[in-house]
């Protein structure tokens, strides 16, 4: 299992547990929330049992309906889901959802939950991630902004985040984006702590923390997404 952090926030430590690929868990008290869930539920051994999953769109990296059933199984499970992945969802699961489409918010355990807006900008890539259908989420910890930016390019959006503490950022070609790019929306929006993910079939990480190398007031954090699987 990768090695968590701890991150603090307004409603006291939040454990940040890298899983694979764009799979985490935030973890507080006697709450958790996992984003994306897949492969099945041996990935999650060892962690709490997850009270809500949050679900960014319906690619197969991101959206898996076995996983999410045999989660289910284990207990009551709350689900926020994109507009795609809410018409994906079998009826056992769509009864447990909120549906939640860019530019909407709910509340749960606690946390105010923003869905923004995650696409393609580059012409040649548009269809992989169309504008509209994808969610980034943004989760206020009292306070304490957490931001997983999903499958994304530098959009405006992304660029005019606010008062992130910490930041989740995709790259691989030719659905996100390279590291030098991700490390320049960065550059913009200005997380206190960034984490690289999703880089399945490179090392763009590594890339992106290079370019980021020496920035004042951004930390970045490399986790081996893909320890071990």
């Amino acid at each position: 299992m990768i090695t968590p952090d701890i991150i603090a926030t307004g409603l006291g430590d939040v454990v940040l547990q890298p899983v694979h690929h764009a799979t985490f868990m935030l973890s507080w008290g006697e709450n958790s929330i996992v984003f994306d869930p897949v492969g099945g539920t041996a990935r999650l051994a060892g962690l709490p049992r997850p009270d809500l999953v949050i679900l960014t769109h319906e690619h197969p990296d991101h959206y898996d309906e076995a996983t999410l059933l045999a989660l289910a199984e284990q207990g009551p499970l709350d689900i926020i889901a994109s507009p795609g992945t809410h018409a994906l969802l079998p009826d056992a699961l769509k009864t447990r959802a909120t549906r939640l489409a860019n530019g909407e918010t709910v509340e749960k355990l606690g946390v105010v939950i923003d869905a923004v807006p995650a696409y393609n900008t580059t012409p040649e890539r548009l269809q992989f991630h169309p504008r509209g259908l994808v969610n980034g989420y943004v989760l206020d910890f009292g306070g304490t902004r957490i931001y997983n930016a999903s499958d994304t390019e530098v959009t405006p959006e992304l660029a005019g985040m606010t008062d992130i503490a910490v930041a989740l950022v995709p790259m691989n070609l030719p659905y996100t984006m390279t590291g030098p790019q991700a490390a320049e929306g960065v550059r913009q929006f200005r997380p206190r702590i960034v984490y690289p993910f999703h880089y399945l079939g490179g090392r763009e990480d590594e890339v992106f923390a290079k370019a980021l190398e020496g920035e004042a007031g951004i930390e970045v954090r490399l986790r081996d997404w893909y320890e071990g699987q």
